[in-house]
């Protein structure tokens, strides 16, 4: 994916973010997700029809947001990224390679500042895609 549909993604997420929240006002709580490795269902766009199809992959980068996140717990878990403690604020200021999965794939990964691009940050260790119908 080039640098200029990387970027015209992130302004649309921003964009409905805000519109939401100008429409829903304070009760709006954007929740971000992440996992180690699994599968997932996507559009394949390296095929030009882009067939929905089941991708796997396997641990994260070292360096990554989701490769420090599998650390933190063994279990799964979730963090209220408005009231976490400084330290942790600090460190997920910065910007790292995060995957972005949504509904295409592959993509790059996406140099992500989680703090400020969510509210609340759900972190799975194994996801499962779900059975096509």
């Amino acid at each position: 994916m080039s640098a200029t549909r990387r970027a015209t993604r992130r302004s649309i997420r921003s964009f409905r973010a805000l519109f939401l929240r100008d429409m829903v006002g304070t009760d709006y709580v954007s929740a971000g997700f992440t996992f180690g490795q699994g599968s997932f269902n996507a559009l394949d766009v390296t095929d030009p029809a882009e067939p929905m199809r089941t991708f796997s992959v396997g641990p994260p980068a070292p360096g990554s947001n989701e490769a420090v996140l599998e650390r933190v717990s063994v279990k799964d878990y979730y963090l209220d990224l408005r009231s976490a403690p400084v330290a942790a604020r600090t460190w997920l200021g910065v910007a790292r390679p995060t995957r972005n999965i949504g509904n295409a794939w592959p993509a790059e990964p996406e140099q992500v500042r989680l703090v400020s691009s969510y509210d609340v940050l759900i972190h799975l260790h194994r996801v499962t895609a779900a059975g096509l119908l």
